[in-house]
This record gives C-alpha cells, structure tokens and sequence, in this order.
C-alpha cells in the first residue's frame, strides 16, 4: 500500500519518578490515526517506522534506528484502546501522526 504519512502534533507528558519523588521526562510513544484504510500491511509498517525514525531524529540530539522502535498494545492506556510504538528517547513527547493512502 503506498502511503502518506504526516506529522501531526507533539506534547510533553512527564513521568512521576518514585525514587526521586519527582517528574522525570518518559520515552517517547508515537501514536497514529488512519484517513481512509484501517490496515498496514508489512510495507505500511516499515514505511510509518521509517517516518517515525526521521520525526524523532529531527526533533533533538539523539539518533534512533528501526531496530530501536518497540510496538506496544498498551502504549498509551493500560485497557489496549490506544496502541503504538514506544521509543528509547527520553525527551517526555508524544508524537502523534495521521497517516492515509496515496
């Protein structure tokens, strides 16, 4: 599937840290929401891992790969309801993107 993926919006969401009684920045988690198709087949996947490797690496001083990109069924909600990807940079953003079809 050829498809478009865009960069939407970013926010900062802190993580209360228990040892140090204190807000520490979380990794990063990059959400998604579909225009037209809801399905990614294994393309779609690798297109929107390789859109979220060059947002994040444009956003600060350090560098992720593909390999670096975890997906979580509870990235943002422990229910499951909002899936994504889970990155090992902790600047305490929450990328959001909309992808559709071209």
């Amino acid at each position: 599937m050829k498809m478009k993926v865009e960069f939407r919006e970013s926010s900062s969401r802190p993580r209360w840290n228990r040892e140090k009684c204190d807000f520490i920045p979380a990794k990063t988690r990059v959400f998604w929401w579909y225009r037209n198709d809801k399905t990614l087949d294994a393309d779609g996947y690798k297109t929107l891992k390789e859109a979220v490797v060059s947002i994040v690496n444009g956003m600060g001083k350090e560098k992720i790969k593909i390999a670096d990109i975890k997906y979580d069924a509870f990235a943002g909600c422990s229910c499951g309801c909002s899936p994504g990807f889970i990155v090992p940079v902790r600047n305490g953003k929450d990328i959001f993107i909309n992808i559709s079809k071209r």
